[in-house]
């Protein structure tokens, strides 16, 4: 990545954190949980509205089959290409009606804004557009995507698709998921993927006929030890049993046991080594006349990076340290959509937003001062790249 040439001086722009904050207060008090179309709808709306308040014309698609809405503007509508990506989500974790239980609220020093989706992500949804009214006048030949999805905290499984054919076109991604406390980024993600295994045995009477049954539940326990076993903290690999069903009642010898498993890893090779030892203990099993069928489900790939990463990690670096910020380049386990443009070759830093934490949770809190920070910070990065 090369800083742009003849732009030597610091580039200036005022920001209007009353405006920002009134903003967020309207966006954060609409309801759109995932599963919420209505809701989802009326925030897109409310999107949409920003861009076309400063002359851009957002597309918008009702994604299939549940009809939620996918949002792209550029900035150079006329090439298909694009220089840097901007990615959010308008998709909260949070049902119908909780932002009339919990509306949006500054604390009494001013420091922190509270509500749902404050943090995740919907302060993130308005710096993209901040900086993107921003950097139309501090680098009007950058061809500036915006996307944001509906379905990423149930997976981004409808939206996928469409993100990575954008993804494809684009040189660097920022992705607005909140920023860590501290100012800290994420430059690094592990993949993330659901397995789940079934234990198919034979009920029988626990207490009069225990030899004729073949129980799935214990060919679970073997399996849980096993698979778990494969934990390894410094590879970055892990297994989670998080979730086990299975059996009738207390004197049937179990016919059936379904457990998921959160599998985390680095690369594709740890994967497909985890695929090969389950197909091999599936092959295998250590309950006699048990069998064991397995399937992956709502997979996530890593957030590695490329060529182009370091450099995006040099500049934000050296521009932080010219405003007294100290920010880190974190390596987590968690996934988000960044993970999907990386697979298409895009340079990515996620974790642009403002700092947040606790989220999920009705104790989220965005940290106000960061707003601003994080805008003069990107805005300085982003009117470099080249």
């Amino acid at each position: 990545m090369e800083p742009q040439s003849q732009m030597e001086e610091e580039t200036v722009a005022e920001f209007y954190l009353e405006e920002f904050m009134k903003h967020l207060e309207r966006l954060v008090n609409m309801d759109s949980g995932s599963s919420d179309i209505e809701g989802l709808n009326r925030a897109a709306d409310y999107l949409c509205s920003c861009y076309q308040e400063i002359g851009l014309v957002p597309v918008r698609t009702a994604l299939k089959p549940s009809g939620r809405p996918y949002i792209e503007v550029r900035t150079h509508p006329e090439q298909e290409e694009a220089d840097v990506l901007f990615l959010g989500h308008i998709d909260t974790v949070f049902e119908r009606g909780t932002a009339a239980l919990r509306p949006f609220s500054v604390s009494e020093d001013g420091k922190r804004a509270y509500g749902p989706g404050a943090g995740d992500m919907k302060a993130g949804d308005l710096l993209a557009f901040y900086l993107t009214r921003a950097l139309r006048e501090a680098r009007p030949d950058l061809r500036i995507c915006v996307c944001y999805n509906s379905d990423e905290e149930i997976g981004s499984e409808e939206s996928a698709p469409v993100m990575q054919k954008t993804a494809s076109q684009c040189r660097y991604g920022f992705v607005f998921e909140p920023g860590r406390i501290g100012g800290h980024f994420v430059s690094q993600r592990k993949g993330a993927v659901d397995v789940a295994v079934r234990c198919s045995g034979i009920a029988s009477h626990a207490g009069n006929a225990p030899q004729e049954g073949a129980s799935a539940i214990l060919e679970m326990a073997d399996l849980i030890q096993k698979l778990c076993a494969l934990n390894d903290f410094r590879s970055g690999m892990t297994v989670n049993a998080g979730v086990i069903r299975g059996g009738s009642a207390s004197n049937v010898v179990a016919a059936d046991c379904e457990a998921v498993f959160d599998v985390r890893y680095t690369s594709s090779d740890q994967l497909q080594d985890f695929e090969n030892y389950l197909e091999d203990l599936a092959a295998r099993p250590a309950v006699d006349r048990v069998q064991v069928t397995w399937e992956k489900r709502s997979q996530m790939p890593p957030m590695n990076p490329n060529q182009n990463t370091q450099a995006m990690i040099d500049l934000l670096q050296g521009e932080a340290n010219k405003m007294g910020l100290h920010p880190q380049f974190l390596h987590v386990g968690g996934a988000s959509d960044g993970s999907l443009l990386a697979e298409m070759g895009t340079a990515v830093m996620d974790g642009c937003g403002p700092e947040s934490d606790k989220y999920h949770s009705a104790e989220e809190y965005l940290r106000v001062e960061s707003i601003e920070e994080r805008f003069h910070l990107l805005l300085s990065v982003i009117s470099q790249l080249h």
